[in-house]
């Protein structure tokens, strides 16, 4: 899956789904490094994500980050919110700009719904619009979970591309176990044809698979550690490997 998916799995669905008792804030500060191969220059980022849990579920995030892809290097900030419509059903928007966008879209904006239609069980659907200076692009997805003790099962369509373009499809599937009230495990696996920005003025189609592992582990009463490694394989382009490391406080 694309970076910009990856990362926003730090403020991820898993968590937002969930009731809180109380309202906290947490700052997450990290950065990631991937390594491609065919001799093609190493990706860099760092990032800061604040997150705020209000009562009711309301839930309001942002970040920056500044990244560096095909050595050219870009900055974008962000910012969304999950608001409650009702108790099973939650609606999120979300917005990012970037005043390089050399790599990263412009700006992009996400509409998404959450459904629970009975207990443990949760369906979600989102849109989003980017836009670069090659193009704009569109990627909707329609997802599904299920919770069973402190497993999480969930599968995810996305299907998208450059406006003009065919449509190309993916699709993902994750595990989460969870073995604290801050502290989890997962692995996703993704397959499919997705397109991304090469840098260079143009989209990329190709045919992607991605492994990729998180977790997040309490490290003090408001301190913890998150982090995820995986690896995807873009096509006949390369093959990126990638590690990425945040610490987390509580206020």
């Amino acid at each position: 899956m694309r970076y910009a998916a990856l990362l926003i799995l730090a403020i991820s669905l898993p968590a937002l789904a969930q009731t809180v008792p109380a309202p906290r804030t947490e700052i997450e500060v990290g950065a990631a490094h991937e390594t491609l191969s065919k001799g093609l220059p190493d990706w860099r980022s760092r990032y800061l994500l604040l997150e705020h849990r209000g009562p009711e579920r309301r839930v309001f995030y942002g970040g920056w980050r500044d990244t560096e892809r095909y050595r050219l290097r870009d900055e974008e900030v962000h910012g969304g919110a999950w608001l409650p419509l009702s108790p099973a059903l939650q609606v999120q928007i979300e917005a990012s700009a970037s005043g390089s966008h050399r790599v990263l879209a412009r700006n992009s904006g996400l509409l998404g719904v959450q459904f629970e239609p009975a207990s443990g069980w949760g369906l979600a659907a989102g849109w989003r619009r980017s836009h670069y200076d090659a193009g704009n692009t569109r990627v909707i997805h329609l997802g599904a979970e299920r919770y069973v003790g402190n497993e999480r099962f969930a599968y995810t369509l996305y299907a998208g591309g450059p406006d003009g373009a065919a449509t190309a499809s993916s699709q993902r599937l994750q595990w989460n176990h969870y073995y604290g009230e801050r502290d989890w495990i997962g692995i996703s696996i993704a397959d499919g044809r997705e397109t991304e920005h090469g840098g260079a003025g143009s989209f990329l189609t190709s045919r992607v698979s991605n492994l990729t592992l998180t977790g997040r582990h309490q490290l003090a009463r408001a301190w913890s550690l998150a982090w995820e490694a995986g690896r995807q394989r873009q096509g006949d382009l390369y093959t990126r490997d990638g590690l990425r490391l945040g610490l987390r406080h509580e206020f």
